[in-house]
């Protein structure tokens, strides 16, 4: 479940209020990993170097998002198909009453019905003198998801909290949404100027003319923010090698991982640098303007300023 929670929430300041001011520092250590440091630039060959100047430029944009979808999966199992069919209507029904109750409009609760299946079990018999294993029919499992659209975080919690209130517990997905057309046209704006503008500053003292621009290339994504989590384990333990001898199984404890809203934490030429506090659409544009290279004509100064 991404969606942040009220107790984590209350826990993480408490227990901030209490740590040495070393335990920022501390904490970003536990989590890193190895990271390419370098800023090398990669030369050209000299075929691409006398033929044209790439300028490139990027932009990213932050976007709120005006609607999550809580995806629900409701599981039962009886019997028979009648019976589960009955207790998954029973469980739809209190939930859509627990939600609606919050103030989510009917038409955004949506029941997306996945499957109806036997269940099998195996059971010890005695046949012919010999103990075996038989494989029959135990029941029926049934499984049908609610969707659930609400406009906020805020929001989203209260139809979890009532979610769980009403007999469900499993939370399978958590998707955001929001207008993003306008921004991507930003973004991509943006992304141009910040390469006119590198072209300007770099020509300026270079040539005596501008190269003639020749083409342009243009790539714009939207990440959502469920692309934008990550999650890393961080466990201390030691390793114990059984003998040969023993005839005791091991059996390791679940060492769950821990996940946080990352953002999208590359540089851009463009770019909010406030923190990604909260989980957002993020609209990357990267913008290569091609210029022909004066080396191209053949000409000797190559367009080149003098340095006198």
């Amino acid at each position: 479940m991404k969606l942040p929670s009220v107790y984590g929430f209350l826990f993480g300041v408490i227990t901030v209020l209490f740590l040495p001011q070393s335990a920022s520092a501390q904490g970003g250590g536990a989590r890193a990993r190895p990271v390419d440091s370098s800023n090398e630039v990669t030369p050209y060959n000299t075929e691409i170097a006398n033929s044209h100047i790439m300028i490139s430029g990027s932009s990213q944009i932050r976007v709120k998002p005006t609607q999550l979808r809580l995806i629900w999966a409701v599981i039962e199992e009886a019997e028979d198909a009648k019976g589960c069919h009955d207790l998954l209507k029973i469980q739809v029904a209190k939930t859509r009453s627990a939600v609606e109750a919050l103030g989510v409009s009917e038409s955004l609760i949506v029941e997306d019905f996945i499957s109806a299946i036997p269940r099998f079990e195996y059971k010890v018999e005695e046949q012919e003198n010999e103990t075996v294993l038989i494989e029959s029919a135990a029941g029926f499992r049934m499984q049908t998801n609610l969707h659930i659209a609400v406009e906020s975080d805020e929001k989203a919690l209260e139809v979890i909290a009532a979610a769980f209130k009403s007999g469900l517990n499993d939370l399978i997905g958590v998707d955001y949404t929001a207008d993003v057309e306008e921004e991507k046209q930003k973004a991509l704006q943006e992304a141009l100027q910040a390469a006119k503008a590198k072209a300007q500053l770099l020509f300026a003292d270079l040539y005596e003319e501008p190269p003639a621009v020749i083409n342009v290339q243009e790539k714009s994504v939207v990440f959502y923010p469920s692309n934008l989590y990550d999650s890393f384990e961080n466990v201390a333990r030691g390793s114990v090698s059984a003998r040969y001898n023993t005839q005791l199984r091991r059996i390791d404890l679940y060492r769950p991982k821990n996940t946080y809203y990352k953002g999208l934490p590359r540089s851009a030429d463009v770019k909010s640098y406030q923190l990604p506090m909260n989980a957002e659409i993020i609209i990357e544009s990267k913008v290569v303007i091609y210029y022909q290279s004066p080396a191209a004509h053949g000409q000797k100064t190559n367009g080149f300023k003098s340095s006198k």
